[in-house]
C-alpha cells in the first residue's frame, strides 16, 4: 500500500463530507468488506455446512491479532467490543467489599459501571482538570495515580488515550509507578491502530480493546489480551466455544455471534500490517498536528490540548467561546460538511479525530468551518 490516496479509496465513504468522527464507528475497509459478503453469503447459502468448514477462523483472528501486538495468539480473547471487555475482565476478578478498584474520573461510563459491578469499593481520582484538559501534566497525570494506591488497592484502571480530551496518558510511567501493588487494567479503545503496539513492553497487565474504532475494524468485534499472572487471577464469566485451552480461548464468549464480522476482524488486523503501523501513527501525528496548529490560530477557539506532544493523540477537543459543543458539531455538519462529534461526557466539548483514512484537504476544511463559526 504505497499512497494514502490509495489506503482512502479503501473506503466507501461519502465524498461530500469530511469524515473526523470516524474513530466513534468505524467505516469497513474493503478488504473487510469483501470478507463480511463471504462469509455471510457462505452462512446464508448452507449456514451449517459453512459454519463447521470455517470454525478455525477464530484462532486465525487471534493469531492476527496477536501479531498485531507482538504476543502469543493464546492470550488473545475474542470479545464484541470494549465495554464486554472491560466486564468480563473486572467481573472475572471476584473482588471483595473491602477491596478498592481506583479509575479516573476522565473514564467512560464503562469502565466506571464495570467496576462498580464488581462490588468493590471505587475510588475515583482527577489526573488533570476536567473542564481545563489543557492543563495536564506527564509527571501531574503519574503521581495522582501514584498517590491513590493503598494497601487495599486491587485494580487501576486507566484508559491510554481519553475520549472525554484526547490526551494520551504516559502508560509506561504509570506501569512503573504502580508496579506490583495493584493489577493494571488498560482501557485501549481509542489507542489499539494508532500506531505500532509492543503489548508485552507496556508495563499493563490487561489491555481492552475494540477494533471498530481507530484500527477501522469490523463494527461489534474486539478483543482483550492479558499476561500470564493476570489471566492466572481470572475467572471466566461465559462458557466458551473456542477450544484449545489457552486463557485467551476460556475466556472467548461463547454462544453464536455475527460470525461474518468477526472472523473479518482477520482481514482489518492484515490490512493495518500491509500499510505499517508504524507508517499509521505517523500518519496520525501528522494530521493531528495539522489540525492543532490550526485550530490554535483562530480567535474565540480554545483547543483543550496540553503542550506536552507526549500527552497528545488523534482526537482533538476543543471549544467556541461559550457556544455548547452540540450545536458546533451539528453547524459544522450541516454548514461545512465536516463530521466532528461531541465527547460523551459530564463536560461536552466539541471533537475532530485525525484516524489513517484522513487528508490533509479534510483537516484544512475543518479549520475553515472552525473559523467560520468562530467568528
Amino acid at each position: 500500500m504505497r499512497s494514502w490516496a490509495g489506503v482512502r479509496r479503501l473506503f466507501d465513504l461519502d465524498p461530500r463530507f469530511a469524515h473526523l468522527a470516524a474513530f466513534v464507528l468505524a467505516p469497513h475497509s474493503a478488504p473487510v468488506r469483501a470478507a463480511i459478503a463471504r462469509h455471510r453469503r457462505g452462512l446464508d447459502r448452507d449456514p451449517r455446512r459453512y459454519l463447521v468448514a470455517n470454525e478455525q477462523r477464530e484462532e486465525r483472528v487471534a493469531a492476527a491479532a496477536a501479531s498485531h501486538l507482538r504476543t502469543d495468539a493464546g492470550r488473545i480473547a475474542l470479545t464484541d467490543s470494549t465495554t464486554m471487555g472491560l466486564g468480563l475482565v473486572l467481573g472475572g476478578l471476584r473482588l471483595q467489599p473491602t477491596d478498592e478498584v481506583v479509575l479516573s474520573a476522565h473514564e467512560h461510563y464503562s469502565s466506571r459501571r464495570s467496576a462498580e459491578l464488581t462490588g468493590a469499593r471505587v475510588t475515583e481520582i482527577e489526573l488533570y482538570p476536567p473542564r481545563a484538559p489543557e492543563r495536564a501534566t506527564h509527571d501531574g497525570i503519574v503521581n495522582a495515580i501514584d498517590r491513590a494506591i493503598g494497601p487495599a488497592t486491587r485494580v487501576v484502571v486507566v484508559t491510554w488515550v481519553h475520549s472525554s480530551s484526547g490526551i494520551r496518558i504516559p502508560l509506561r510511567a504509570i506501569a512503573d509507578a504502580v508496579g506490583d501493588r495493584a493489577l493494571l487494567v488498560v482501557d485501549a479503545a481509542h489507542a489499539l491502530g494508532t500506531g505500532r503496539i509492543e503489548v508485552e513492553r507496556l508495563g499493563g497487565d490487561v489491555l481492552v480493546a475494540g477494533t471498530h474504532k481507530w484500527l477501522l475494524g469490523p463494527r461489534g468485534t474486539g478483543i482483550v489480551w492479558a499476561n500470564g499472572n493476570a489471566w492466572d487471577r481470572l475467572h471466566p464469566t461465559i462458557p466458551t466455544f473456542r477450544g484449545g485451552g489457552s486463557p485467551g480461548a476460556l475466556h472467548t464468549p461463547g454462544g453464536y455471534h455475527s460470525f461474518e464480522h468477526r472472523w473479518a476482524a482477520e482481514q482489518a488486523f492484515r490490512l493495518h500490517e500491509q500499510v505499517g503501523p508504524a507508517r499509521i501513527g505517523r500518519r496520525i501525528d501528522q494530521l493531528g498536528r495539522r489540525l492543532r496548529t490550526g485550530l490554535r490560530t483562530i480567535p474565540n477557539v480554545t483547543l483543550h490540548v496540553p503542550e506536552d506532544a507526549r500527552l497528545h493523540s488523534g482526537v482533538v477537543t476543543f471549544s467556541i467561546g461559550g457556544a455548547e459543543a452540540g450545536p458546533v458539531v451539528d453547524v459544522l455538519s450541516r454548514r461545512h460538511r465536516v463530521h466532528a462529534s461531541v465527547t460523551p461526557y459530564a463536560v461536552q466539548l466539541a471533537r475532530l479525530g485525525t484516524t489513517w483514512l484522513n487528508t490533509s484537504r479534510e483537516v484544512d476544511r475543518a479549520i475553515r468551518g472552525v473559523r467560520d463559526l468562530a467568528s
